[in-house]
């Protein structure tokens, strides 16, 4: 049963070759954030299967472990892109080349409200002012 997951381990080491591949490639930062979790679950399974096929069990708490910070990875790289675009869509610049800026009015600065397009007394919305 070793032989069997010292193979398996293995095979896993090699998915790890197609890993380095796609983060040398790229050609996305998505790309290669995808290709670093698979390290982080190709390197779980091969902690998982260590530990049955030596019959340590502590390797399963380091593959729990390991599992977990690849998760806060992808969290904190999707934050970190969402931030990225939401920074470049406040500076995006027009075909002008003038600086668009984010719709921050207060809401006092706000044209006609509901209130000034239906006079008191009118039907609005179903109910009657």
């Amino acid at each position: 049963m070793q032989t069997l997951y010292f193979a398996l381990i293995l095979f896993l080491l090699l998915t790890l070759v197609a890993g380095l591949w796609r983060i040398r490639r790229g050609p996305t930062a998505a790309d290669r954030m995808l290709a670093a979790q698979l390290f982080g679950t190709t390197a779980t399974a091969v902690l998982l299967l260590l530990a049955e096929a030596t019959a340590k069990p502590a390797l399963r708490d380091v593959a729990l472990v390991l599992a977990l910070l690849a998760a806060i990875t992808v969290t904190a790289f999707t934050r970190r892109v969402r931030m990225v675009t939401l920074a470049e869509q406040s500076t995006a610049t027009d075909a002008a080349g003038a600086t668009k800026a984010i719709d921050t009015a207060p809401a006092a600065d706000l044209p006609a409200t509901a209130e000034a397009s239906h006079p008191p007394g009118s039907v609005r919305d179903g109910h009657a002012g």
